[in-house]
């Protein structure tokens, strides 16, 4: 089988690799042990580094938009992250209006007030 060798201070061992699902992690100066990588969970958390025979899977917290504040603009996947963008204001008093309130996934709609003659 495959081998690998770990260098832990100024001694080097060679151990036996891991399956797939797992890397090799050292223990102490005379022991490694196959370890279960870690599994990223789409829409709660996204991949930053790769799993490699010696070391685990990265992953971190997926960003939440604020209701009101910030919607989705790409979802998020296992390699990359939620990208949120600020809602619109519609600050022109007298000008514009909200037609339609923003959600997590869509932007506020703004319309022009309409003057009666």
């Amino acid at each position: 089988g495959n081998t690998i060798s770990l260098q832990y201070g100024t001694s080097m061992w060679l151990y036996s690799s891991c399956d797939s699902k797992r890397f090799l992690t050292q223990v102490n100066s005379t022991f490694a042990a196959c370890a279960l990588t870690s599994i990223c969970s789409l829409g709660v958390s996204y991949q930053t580094a790769a799993p490699t025979t010696t070391s685990d899977r990265s992953c971190k917290p997926v960003t939440q938009c604020v209701l009101g504040v910030s919607f989705q603009t790409a979802a998020p996947t296992l390699t990359s992250d939620r990208i949120c963008s600020p809602v619109s204001q519609c600050a022109v008093l007298g000008v514009t209006y909200e037609a339609t309130p923003p959600t997590l996934t869509s932007d506020r709609v703004c319309a022009r007030v309409r003057r009666c003659d």
